[in-house]
């Protein structure tokens, strides 16, 4: 025998549901309102930054805690749901007394608590900022529109979620142990997606791992894979194998290298890979080849309409070399290419905040000439930075705003580490630093310092500084062997 499918879809489903609940993107709304009541009415100015924050903490706390308390109180449900589920394993109910699940929670509301302070001191620069420079009310909710909006719901919703989803599989695990059940097989659904740690295990079958085993296994975002499995937002499961035995059990661990990454995955002949690192463009004589090379190694969707044949190999090689150094970006994403934005834009290309896709513009580059001596020109007058003639540059800038996307969905310890270089380089920066498009906001200076850093042969400090902070990060995410 093997484990229960249905009661697995079925514990599944429910967690969704209770999951799904938790969405702050009402009490933002609320909060952001009375914000700028309060601003209008002249009720906050721009003091120190620091009661600033006081302020502003004040404000965001009455539509924030009971977002916590949400949280908090799906872990009843949480509890409730495994103890009816899996009452055949032990007949012992769990509680939330029990030791292991109280440290659970405590590690919950600290990260939330992390989020909680990070979101304020975002929204309290951005209003304090508004205020210094005499804007409109209009222009400050527009500011809070465009720098907060999608970080700070998205966010608190992924890190809530993310530890509800973590509770119901250690209060499971637990709920196993009071049977002396040791054995789990991973499950759930291969998408699109799905992260390479996932589609590992997902691929391995019906193959069941003792508890021990699971605790050796590392995800790229150093949360413990038993409780977290594959990290932030992920929806699989360890289900308990009550019928798994000792009898022929044998699992050794391999280092997987994805880019500059490692993933340490249990061994099976099997396994596939979701792509295959040996597997670099090369030019490809129709542009059909080139959406059917991203198809199958990245799973996204592309279109390179009005695109002359070389300019679509040229982009396509920059976004697969990125792509390589960058695995987790283009994990995230589900379209790269031509596709048209809204009537008003005129931008040659767009980077979705959610991670999902760069756009380049159908008017722009199906005029390769002019679009090159734009970018020239652009270069030439400081607008663009140096080195970054090249039309390659363009699909770096983009990506630089998927990497900034995919850094900040990372635990607060990795975050800080580019929230820093962000908040250092901004106060400082000058036009001369890197362009004058990098003095927009802090986005677009990351993005032109990654673009410098890919194109220039001899990037500057600020270029520097960015490869210095990517490699930083890279090693705060690497396996703690």
């Amino acid at each position: 025998m093997a484990i229960d499918n249905e009661r697995a879809t079925r514990f599944n489903r429910e967690m969704l549901e209770l999951t799904n609940n938790l969405n702050f993107g009402e009490g933002y709304e609320s909060f952001k309102a009375r914000l700028l009541d309060l601003v209008a009415k002249r009720q906050i100015d721009g003091e120190t930054l620091q009661a600033f924050k006081r302020q502003i903490s004040h404000i965001f706390d009455k539509d924030f805690t009971p977002f916590i308390d949400r949280s908090f109180n799906a872990y009843d449900d949480v509890v409730g749901l495994v103890n009816d589920e899996y009452s055949d394993i032990a007949d012992i109910d769990i509680n939330r007394d029990l030791d292991k699940i109280q440290a659970l929670e405590k590690v919950n509301n600290t990260r939330l608590g992390q989020y909680k302070n990070n979101a304020v001191r975002e929204i309290a620069k951005t209003v304090r900022k508004s205020i210094i420079d005499g804007q409109t009310h209009t222009q400050l909710a527009l500011d809070l529109s465009r720098s907060t909006d999608d970080k700070v719901v998205s966010f608190a919703n992924t890190i809530a979620r993310t530890q509800v989803q973590g509770y119901g599989q250690a209060t499971k695990t637990e709920k196993a142990r009071l049977g002396q059940v040791f054995f789990y097989q991973y499950v759930g659904i291969e998408r699109d997606s799905t992260r390479i740690f996932c589609i590992e295990l997902l691929r391995q079958g019906k193959v069941v791992f003792h508890i021990n085993d699971i605790n050796q296994m590392r995800n790229s975002h150093k949360l413990g894979v038993l409780y977290y499995r594959g990290g932030f937002n992920c929806h699989h499961r360890w289900e308990p194998d009550p019928f798994a035995t000792n009898d022929g059990y044998s699992v050794s661990f391999y280092t997987k290298k994805e880019g500059k990454r490692d993933l340490k995955l249990a061994k099976s002949s099997q396994s596939q890979t979701k792509r295959e690192q040996s597997q670099k463009f090369k030019p490809v004589k129709t542009k059909a080849e080139a959406s059917r090379f991203l198809k199958q190694k990245y799973k996204i969707d592309s279109s390179f309409r009005g695109m002359e044949l070389d300019l679509t190999n040229s982009v396509v090689d920059q976004f697969d070399k990125l792509s390589d150094e960058f695995p987790e970006v283009a994990d995230r994403l589900e379209f790269f290419g031509v596709r048209s934005g809204s009537r008003r834009s005129r931008a040659i290309a767009a980077a979705s905040v959610d991670g999902k896709f760069i756009r380049l513009s159908p008017s722009q580059w199906k005029n390769r000439k002019s679009l090159e001596r734009n970018s020239r020109i652009s270069v030439e007058q400081g607008f663009y930075p140096k080195g970054t003639e090249d039309l390659r540059s363009i699909i770096s800038h983009e990506f630089g705003h998927q990497v900034e996307n995919w850094i900040e969905t990372l635990p607060p310890e990795v975050r800080i580490l580019k929230d820093e270089w962000s908040k250092t380089r901004w106060h400082n920066l000058k036009k001369s630093d890197v362009s004058a498009y990098a003095t927009t906001n802090r986005q677009e200076m990351f993005a032109e310092s990654f673009a410098e850093l890919k194109h220039n042969k001899a990037p500057r400090e600020y270029a520097r500084s960015i490869g210095a902070m990517l490699k930083e990060v890279k090693e705060k995410l690497g396996d703690q062997q």
